[in-house]
């Protein structure tokens, strides 16, 4: 990323600066990066219908996220993300970068 210029030193590396020691067993995640691919190139996911609710109450549940992918098709109200092309992301994601980083240098 230092290759993009000022779009990674001002930008990209600061606001990743966030997920340093986030990890799981995929790896670090780049959520909000991964939503808006998943609009822009919808191909590089498999996705799996679900019924997704957000619980409301209790005071140590509240806001949980319950998916449940064994629901009936009536009662599916989601597409559920489950894999990701890494390396179509990847470029994906990248281009876009560097496309930014392009227009900003034009001036």
């Amino acid at each position: 990323m230092r290759g993009l210029g000022p779009l990674a030193d001002e930008l990209l590396l600061p606001a990743l600066r966030g997920y340093q020691g986030i990890t799981s067993a995929a790896g670090r995640p780049v959520r909000d990066v991964c939503a808006l691919a998943l609009i822009a190139a919808p191909g590089l996911f498999g996705c799996a219908p679900a019924r997704v609710e957000v619980e409301a109450q209790g005071r140590r549940t509240a806001g949980t996220i319950v998916t449940d992918f064994a629901a009936p098709p009536s009662g599916q109200n989601a597409l559920v993300a489950m894999s990701v092309e890494v390396a179509g992301f990847w470029d994906l994601v990248v281009g876009a970068w560097q496309r930014v980083s392009a227009a900003m240098t034009r001036g």
